[in-house]
């Protein structure tokens, strides 16, 4: 029972810091993103380099903080990027849609796709990458 428990303790764990590094990383996505915004660039151009660079600031996060895997593995860093250039390709599609055909506020529509693509990467790392 205790064994159990404490398997439940690291996964929650391993949640929590999960999360805690997507939500730093995704504070500097969308600080980067706001930015470029600012200086009047096309919001998918924004999302793409914002996106990348917060794909890499969580992969180092969350390879060494988070699943205690050396961040230099090649193998865990080619699985990582697949399913984050995966997501950011979903969420760029998605971001278009909600800015075009729904004409959401750029910015709103960002905040849409944030959270959205933080579980899908979630779920899939989980699974394929850091396992």
């Amino acid at each position: 029972m205790e064994q159990k428990s404490n398997q439940i303790s690291d996964h929650i764990r391993m949640f929590t810091s999960f999360a805690f590094f997507g939500l730093v990383a995704a504070a500097i996505d969308f600080f980067i993103y706001v930015s470029l915004l600012q200086v009047n660039s096309d919001p998918i151009f924004g999302n793409l380099i914002s996106s990348s660079v917060g794909i890499l600031l969580n992969y180092f996060l969350v390879s060494n903080y988070t699943f205690g895997v050396d961040f230099k593995s090649s193998r865990n860093f080619i699985l990582f990027f697949v399913i984050a250039v995966g997501v950011l390709i979903f969420s760029s599609l998605f971001l278009s849609f909600l800015i075009t055909a729904l004409t959401f506020n750029p910015l709103i529509a960002k905040f849409v796709t944030l959270p959205l693509s933080a579980i899908i990467k979630y779920v899939m790392n989980r699974k394929y990458t850091f396992i």
